[in-house]
């Protein structure tokens, strides 16, 4: 059993439960066990393995993890963090745990968490990496999450921000989870300048918000899902490879901008919901944008297609699509078919596999 090596023998009769104390000036603080509540500014000096649950975070914590790696048996919660007051984990690797990092769930709730702050981290092999939930189905214990710098690599889920809370992401990267990212639940994820590789699900949103900026999805098999309520949000973003980058369905609401689909099995396909799609541009997909179920009101404006099997393809009537300053080249199927849209002018079309052109809207044959 590796703890032996791990406790410094002043404390190893007490550590499993005993809370941390400060060190005499000039002395390294007492090495953490498995178990301890830490009340101070704590860095590990070595790796520490638990077969049970790890440490416990009180208000106003820092945890220096200083490169080492907290691990477990894929039982348990490596670190529970207070509701209440900021915490802070950084530079290390949390790993093999039921959950990575949860919020613990003690003391009178008294409807605001504090932030948590999690930076150069690398959550690996947990069942669910970071869990923002708190109390689930009633948005108590939350803790409104900032993650920077930090890898979630083969987890069955990376990041969880359900009910009611809040978590935002810059310069991190998801690979290799069953869902990279997951908004549930009325919460929020904002991302930016992220990468998301070869996830099952990239970001999964479900009666929940999310934007995503400036950031990068590369063989997903599914990029961003969104389902039933709230709005997702993407600006600026790239798209390769995968089965479909984006999904819409069941009353969703997403908001496309100046992203771009490269080589995916569909780029965008839409089911029940509204979306604008403004200035993205859609090559070599197998589907540029489908449109499964006549929506609402959907927005294409200003996109390019071009080198896809079917640039927008709409399989019903679809008063509720409206097309406008499109271009559709070189598609080797449809150019742009849509039975029944609006047609706000300025869409064109040339040198695609049917003909017509285009079905539903007026295009001109400019050259490319």
């Amino acid at each position: 059993m590796r703890l032996s090596v791990l406790v410094m023998p002043v404390v190893v009769a007490a550590a499993a439960m005993t809370t941390a104390l400060a060190a005499p000036a000039g002395a390294y603080p007492p090495e953490p066990a498995c178990g301890t509540t830490l009340t101070v500014d704590t860095s590990l000096r070595r790796d520490l393995a638990c077969p049970g649950d790890g440490l416990t975070l009180a208000p106003g914590v820092t945890l220096n993890l200083r490169g080492h790696t907290l691990s477990g048996s894929r039982t348990g919660t490596g670190l529970s963090v207070s509701a209440f007051g900021p915490v802070v984990v950084r530079n290390g690797t949390v790993a093999g745990w039921g959950t990575g990092i949860a919020t613990l769930l003690e003391g009178e709730w008294e409807g605001v968490g504090s932030p948590l702050t999690v930076e150069r981290v690398t959550f690996r092999d947990n069942h669910r990496g970071l869990d923002t939930t708190g109390l689930d189905g009633t948005g108590e214990y939350v803790k409104p999450t900032t993650v920077v710098r930090s890898t979630f690599d083969r987890n069955d889920e990376g990041l969880v921000a359900g009910w009611q809370t809040g978590a935002k992401v810059d310069r991190s990267t998801f690979v290799g989870n069953g869902v990279g990212a997951w908004s549930a639940g009325f919460s929020s994820v904002d991302i930016d300048r992220s990468r998301f590789e070869g996830n099952a699900t990239a970001l999964r949103v479900y009666e929940a918000w999310a934007t995503v900026a400036r950031s990068t999805f590369v063989d997903n098999t599914l990029g961003v899902t969104h389902t039933n309520l709230g709005a997702v949000t993407i600006a600026d973003s790239r798209f390769a490879g995968g089965d479909v980058a984006v999904t819409a369905s069941w009353d969703s609401d997403v908001a496309v901008s100046g992203s771009t689909f490269t080589g995916s099995g569909t780029g965008v396909l839409m089911d029940v919901g509204i979306g604008t799609f403004e200035r993205n541009t859609f090559t070599s997909n197998g589907i540029g944008f489908h449109l499964t179920v006549a929506g609402a009101g959907v927005v294409l404006r200003d996109n390019v297609f071009r080198a896809n099997g079917d640039g927008i393809l709409s399989d019903v009537d679809a008063p509720g699509l409206q097309l406008g300053g499109n271009t559709a080249r070189r598609n080797t199927g449809w150019g742009i078919y849509a039975p029944g849209a609006v047609d706000l002018g300025g869409n064109t079309a040339r040198g695609n596999g049917r003909s017509p052109q285009c079905v539903g809207v007026v295009c001109a044959t400019q050259a490319s």
